[in-house]
């Protein structure tokens, strides 16, 4: 009893046992034990320590085997044709999903750019030349994804550690079909060429077939096609809902004025120069300057003499017309998302008398990157 670890026991003996050598005893024995006691629980203590510290010791050797080993990899983005500079563009590991350099989704996820690129991979953004540096990419073979607007490619590259890889020159090519309705005063369909995509031609009257119209990416109705009704704006408002993108030229304004969700006015523009202010930054980058001259060779064209602009819409190029007073600026292009599609439309369009400036802004509209419309 004298040896026992417990404390009342204790207490109640070195209560009734006189002072003497056996309460020395039993108070060395007293405190041996609990000596012996915090000697044990320190032992404890110290093994638990000893473990923890093997085990983080352990997984830090474990973190420090699971740290990927990374390089660089740089290239430059450009149109079908391999040429023209694809700014805007983005570009990451391709999604376990692509294993191909053209993939055929569903319409409403053209415009999804983690369709194509993998989301908890490293991105990074094409500049005004269409160069990339892509950094943390895993070393060995790597498939990588570019994607602007409804052009996208996938392309392998072989990434070594702690390097910096050129991928060369990567063209995005079209997912699915471009389509477009002959005009009388426009033709997208030669800088959609010019660019080295393939487009089909389509009857205005397709316009109102929305299983034809999910066929194609990107569909242009041309100046001067008469393409307006009723149901055909309302077949077009399906298709841009469901992920298409829709671009539009002057005269053919009343399929804008139906399908815009919000305020919207036009008038009457005569024949004249203006020049336009290139309001979207990209676009500054895609002809590498700030404004540029828009050639009217004809009068009655359509202004956009009022506009609503909404967390939407978004103004691609200004200009102050003769029509109006005081300098005030109006739209001469635009563009508006409309569910999981966007629609584009300019004042201005592909004639004889338009300047290069004109045709390259042009030709950014086939391209259109996938940005945010503030």
């Amino acid at each position: 009893m004298l040896f026992t670890q417990d404390n009342e026991k204790i207490i109640t003996i070195w209560k009734y046992i006189p002072y003497n050598g056996l309460n020395e005893l039993l108070l060395t024995i007293t405190k041996q034990g609990i000596i012996m006691i915090n000697y044990t629980n320190k032992i404890l203590i110290l093994l638990l320590i000893a473990s923890f510290a093997l085990l983080f010791t352990s997984a830090c050797s474990d973190d420090d085997n699971d740290t990927e080993v990374t390089g660089n990899v740089t290239g430059v983005i450009t149109a079908p044709n391999g040429t023209t500079a694809v700014p805007g563009a983005t570009v990451g590991l391709a999604s376990p999903a692509s294993d191909g350099a053209r993939m055929f989704r569903p319409l409403d996820s053209i415009l999804d750019a983690t369709a194509v690129i993998d989301p908890d991979g490293p991105t990074t953004v094409t500049n005004a030349n269409g160069e990339f540096t892509l950094e943390g990419v895993p070393v060995g073979e790597q498939m990588l994804a570019a994607k602007a607007g409804v052009f996208e490619i996938t392309f392998s590259v072989e990434v070594s550690e702690g390097e910096t890889t050129d991928s060369g020159t990567s063209a995005v090519q079209a997912t699915r079909k471009l389509g477009y309705v002959n005009g009388s005063f426009d033709s997208m369909e030669d800088i959609v060429e010019d660019l080295g995509a393939e487009i089909e031609r389509i009857d205005r009257t397709d316009l109102d077939d929305i299983a034809l119209l999910t066929e194609y990416d990107m569909i242009f109705v041309n100046c001067g096609a008469s393409a307006y009704s009723s149901a055909r704006a309302e077949a077009l408002t399906d298709y841009v809902m469901s992920g298409g993108t829709l671009y539009v030229s002057d005269l053919e304004y009343r399929l804008v004025e139906e399908i815009f969700p919000g305020e919207i006015s036009f008038g009457n523009g005569g024949s004249q120069t203006v020049q336009a202010l290139i309001e979207d930054e990209l676009l500054q980058q895609y002809v590498q300057d700030t404004s540029l001259e828009i050639t009217y060779n004809l009068g009655g064209w359509r202004r956009v003499s009022d506009l609503e602009l909404t967390s939407n819409t978004r103004e691609l190029l200004t200009g102050s017309v003769q029509e109006i007073e005081d300098d005030e600026m109006e739209p001469l292009a635009f563009t508006f998302r409309l569910g999981n599609g966007r629609v584009v439309y300019t004042t201005f369009h592909n004639t004889a008398s338009a300047s290069e400036d004109q045709r390259q802004v042009l030709s950014y509209y086939v391209l259109f990157p996938d940005t945010d419309i503030n």
